[in-house]
């Protein structure tokens, strides 16, 4: 401090011409560490900003501890924009807030095998599970009015709820293992109506419902259905390969209403429903209407395997699986298995190489031992927070706030520009403030010893600086 009031008078004497005090050695040595701190700048510049920043989520909720001997494993989780769901691979069903703390009695005993599948409607009161040894529930998440169980007699793997069950005509949901069922509750003494959609191509691994489009995924291809007309309207087949479907499953997820993103092994397709064009325009005639299909309108190839995708604003997010060079043909790692890793890309329509614009590597808990299966990408329609799901682990990933790049600006030693930053968005700061970026851009220049800059930057500003230090070495 007394070196900065020192540089402060003999600038201020001198009109903010400050001549160095000390030998021309000094003096020399002085602005070489200026250009270097220029210089250091200049290549700091050049690295890219993170795209997302990383929080390990629901440490507190005890995922992988050992109770009554067995061990509290994730099977899977369903995200709704009030709360989390979190099934276990010992049966139980549980709920936190977003900020992962446990929601007093919103735990539900309701299956002793494996949870497979969670889905929540969007009013978040009713969500439906299932469970390998065939058992479906639909259950009230604050009301245990109307609350069902049903038994299949094969493993249901997946489950897709009506996005609005909670309206009197709405109590339908699909689910599926080697068959896919549509169910439809109605009112006593009626009973409910199963009906068989789709069979004969495999396990069903995955259902997503999204206004009026059914989709699920099995082990030969994506299907996609029509609610509206009660039809199948198109089919994404899957490319040739010889991994285990099991092992490296298909995962789905709508982007919005008309647009859904398909992962599958080592590829990402975007698809979009579209209206075909009435083949006459006599009313009477079955043709004379629109109907529905769905169109690939870009195929993207990547260099690891697709656990799980989402959306970035106009991007795409993948959880990717990565495997030595040798195990890329089998998709089962040799020795132990590498860390997952989070990508962001833009799709380029059929050329196959997208555009990756951040790639992050991310230590999930116990990753030496798991499989592409063994994770889940989660996140909540519209909004830019995803969960990477392991059987003992949660990562949080969000879109950086403007607080977060300035804080990366100033790491990389950046004053300027993080000061620029600070001043140009100052009523939407939160954790920092102009004030704070100025100061700390004051503490690294004294740590520099280069006290004339401090002392420029210190003038300029020491209607707000002087008393904060004074305050600060009382």
């Amino acid at each position: 401090i007394w070196e900065l009031f020192r540089a402060f008078t003999m600038a201020e004497s001198q009109c903010l011409t400050v001549s160095g005090s000390g030998s021309e050695e000094d003096s020399n040595e002085e602005n070489e560490s200026e250009t270097e701190e220029g210089s250091s700048s200049g290549e700091e510049e050049e690295e890219e900003e993170p795209l997302l920043k990383y929080l390990r989520f629901g440490t507190n909720l005890g995922f992988g501890e050992e109770i009554a001997g067995d061990s509290r494993m994730i099977s899977c989780v369903a995200v709704h924009y009030r709360f989390i769901v979190y099934g276990m691979h010992d049966g139980t069903i549980f709920c936190s807030d977003l900020q992962g703390n446990r929601l007093s009695g919103k735990d539900f005993s309701i299956h002793v095998h494996s949870v497979n599948q969670i889905c929540i409607d969007t009013r978040g009161e009713h969500m439906a599970s299932c469970d390998d040894g065939g058992k479906v529930a639909i259950v009230g998440i604050f009301s245990a009015k109307g609350n069902t169980v049903s038994a299949f007699d094969q493993p249901i793997k997946a489950i897709a709820i009506h996005p609005n069950f909670s309206g009197t005509n709405n109590r339908i949901y699909v689910c599926g293992g080697k068959e896919l069922f549509m169910i439809e509750e109605r009112r006593w003494p009626m009973g409910s109506k199963k009906s068989v959609i789709h069979a004969g191509e495999g396990v069903i691994s995955d259902i997503k419902w999204r206004g009026n489009y059914i989709v699920w995924a099995n082990d030969a291809a994506v299907h996609v259905y029509d609610n509206t007309v009660k039809k199948r309207i198109s089919c994404v087949s899957k490319e040739q390969s010889n991994l285990i479907p099991k092992l490296v499953p298909c995962r789905l997820h709508w982007k919005n209403d008309n647009t859904l993103i398909i992962g599958w092994e080592y590829c990402v397709k975007v698809c979009v429903v579209k209206d075909t064009y009435p083949l006459t325009s006599d009313p009477a005639h079955p043709m004379s209407t629109p109907s529905k299909f769905m169109e690939v309108v870009s195929v993207s190839k990547l260099d690891c395997l697709v656990c799980g995708v989402a959306t970035f604003r106009d991007s795409l997010v993948v959880l990717g699986y990565v495997l030595e060079e040798q195990d890329k043909k089998t998709g089962v790692p040799s020795r132990n298995a590498l860390a997952p890793q989070l990508l962001v890309i833009n799709a380029n329509g059929f050329d196959g190489e997208p555009t990756e614009l951040s790639r992050d590597m991310l230590p999930m808990k116990g990753y030496q031992i798991y499989n592409c299966n063994d994770y889940r990408l989660e996140s909540e329609a519209g909004d830019c927070t995803y969960y990477v799901v392991a059987p003992m682990d949660i990562i949080e990933a969000k879109k950086r706030t403007i607080d977060d790049r300035i804080e990366w600006l100033m790491t990389k030693e950046r004053f300027e520009d993080a000061l620029e930053q600070a001043k140009k968005a100052v009523t939407h700061l939160s954790r920092i403030s102009v004030l704070d970026v100025g100061l700390r851009y004051i503490n690294h220049l004294i740590e520099k010893k280069m006290f004339e800059a401090a002392a420029r930057y210190f003038v300029g500003n020491a209607a707000t600086y002087i008393p904060m230090y004074i305050k600060m070495n009382l």
